[in-house]
């Protein structure tokens, strides 16, 4: 038995690996201001999202709050009952390539105007 396998489920946050490789349609149910401590010592806050039918919520990030606010407004409790996906993937962080969760804009349904994309 792995350590970490035994204690996943003491976060109350989700972890890249918590998605399985996969993308995932989450629907957010409400918001909670969050107050932790660094590593450094000092105290932070961050907003986190709970998500309607899941454990775990999404501890954002400025990237993916402002993913979210473009979707649907910078108002944050207007997010409430709103759709967001959300994927794992890595980014870098202090030079080394980390594990982290993103949310996805939705693509735009294309036109089916008949022109044809130049490319």
């Amino acid at each position: 038995m792995n350590v970490s396998d035994f204690y996943q489920n003491e976060s109350r946050w989700l972890k890249a690996e918590d998605l399985k490789g996969r993308k995932h349609k989450v629907i957010i149910d409400k918001l909670e201001v969050v107050e932790f401590k660094e590593k450094s010592g000092q105290n932070q806050k961050k907003i986190g999202l709970l998500l309607q039918g899941r454990q775990k919520g999404l501890m954002l990030n400025k990237t993916n709050a402002k993913i979210i606010a473009t979707q649907h407004g910078d108002n944050m409790e207007a997010w409430e009952g709103k759709e967001i996906s959300i994927y794992p993937t890595q980014t870098d962080f202090g030079g080394e390539m980390v594990d982290c969760i993103r949310v996805e804009l939705p693509i735009p349904a294309a036109a089916d105007d008949g022109d044809e994309i130049p490319f």
